[in-house]
């Protein structure tokens, strides 16, 4: 009897072990069919966010997931077993409305227990942009680059979009203050459209006295924009702007003697191809660097290898430098001008420079007109000729000075 009347309990167990390992089976399904989960277990975690999932990323999917079946108590009953999940919390507030006042508090929330949410981060951020608050915006579109910086593409346009007016640009400039890994990729972006650039270099100038300053690398890409499109005074503000103190004030020709590493913009622009290539390298017999030019055996095609802008008043002024071969047979012709760059491109002087193996002295005496004239380029160019792969031409020492009198 005792045996007989202990049958139920063992069933009973039985049964109970069974139903256990159905809802842990259907738990552990709940990414294949979550609705049927939830019809078993209302409050299962797993199955919830499965099902929150349904909504495209970025919408307001309140009715996509009453209509898979989700509401919120029964997000409610999920909390309750894990009441640290924030995504749980962002659930909420997409049953709410994104946008609403319970959306809103719900999202802060799900940020609070999950900073790395980026659903919840877009939504506050539209949320802030559309409040007027591009400080609070600028700071989640800052979170969102950090942790997932492949939505640069998406978000640099709105970025530069923020900047054509003044709260925008304080707003960006606040999250760049403070050099988030994803600033140069901004800042060398290119913006969408040409009447962005003077907001660009705005927020450059804005970033220069912070604790982590700009440097002329964060700035070449704005300044070669803007040279590209001809604005070369705000384009010569801009990467003076950008040097270090000690370099703003100096000659007319900068880095004439080739000692510190040429950076584009108004300083040199060195150049491969054409048939020869430059590059800054220490001089033959000068304890000093030296800018080298060395042919690479093909034809030479009457391209500049080195140049510089400048912006020089009207008026005369003399290029003067020193020049030197290493007493190759083949060399190739080499000559140094000066043309107008805007309005109207002219040609203002140039001088065939014959280097020698002992280094020689060049000028180059031209002026400026006083009309249609507002930029210069000084150039070196490489004529066809001799074209020995193995020959190399030097030149140092350039200055570039006003004249007493017209050439």
């Amino acid at each position: 009897m005792p045996r007989a009347a202990g049958l139920p309990g063992i069933l009973l167990l039985a049964a109970a072990a069974l139903i256990a390992a159905k809802a842990l089976q259907l738990g552990f399904a709940a990414a294949g069919d979550p609705a049927q989960v939830l019809r078993w277990d209302r409050g299962n975690p797993r199955a919830v966010l499965a099902l929150a999932r349904t909504p495209a990323e970025g919408s307001d999917g309140a009715d996509a997931l009453r209509k898979a079946g989700l509401d919120s108590d029964q997000v409610r009953a999920a909390l309750a077993r894990t009441p640290l999940d924030g995504r749980l919390q962002r659930v909420l507030a997409e049953l709410a409305g994104v946008g609403s006042i319970d959306g809103q508090r719900y999202l802060r929330h799900a940020l609070r227990l999950r900073p790395t949410d980026l659903r919840a981060r877009a939504w506050l951020a539209d949320s802030a942009r559309a409040a007027g608050d591009l400080t609070g915006a600028a700071q989640h579109v800052d979170a969102i680059l950090r942790l997932a910086p492949q939505r640069a593409p998406q978000l640099f346009p709105l970025l530069h979009d923020w900047l054509r007016s003044d709260a925008g640009r304080a707003a960006v400039a606040g999250v760049l203050a403070a050099a988030p890994p994803w600033r140069r990729g901004f800042l060398q972006s290119a913006p969408p459209q040409r009447e962005d650039l003077p907001g660009l270099a705005r927020l450059l100038l804005a970033l220069r006295g912070g604790a982590e300053p700009v440097t002329p690398a964060d700035g070449a890409v704005v300044v070669d924009r803007l040279l590209a499109v001809g604005d070369y005074p705000r384009a010569w503000l801009l990467w003076l702007a950008l040097q270090p103190t000690a370099e703003r004030s100096g000659p007319l020709l900068r880095n004439g003697d080739f000692e510190r590493p040429p950076g584009g913009g108004f300083d040199w622009t060195l150049r491969r191809g054409n048939g020869a290539g430059a590059t800054v390298a220490t001089a033959p017999g000068r304890d000093s660097q030296a800018l080298r030019v060395r042919p690479d055996g093909r034809p030479l095609n009457d391209g500049a290898v080195a140049s510089q802008i400048v912006l020089l008043a009207p008026g005369a002024y003399r290029l003067e430098g020193l020049a030197y071969s290493d007493g190759a047979q083949a060399l190739p012709e080499s000559e140094w001008s000066v043309g107008c760059l805007a309005p109207r491109a002219q040609r203002l002087g140039a001088a065939a420079v014959r280097p020698d193996v002992s280094w020689n002295r060049f000028a180059l005496d031209f002026r400026v007109p006083e009309r249609d004239c507002t930029a210069q380029r000084l150039q070196l160019t490489l004529r066809a000729g001799g074209r020995d792969a193995g020959a190399e031409l030097w030149f140092d020492a350039l200055s570039l000075t006003t004249a007493g009198a017209a050439p």
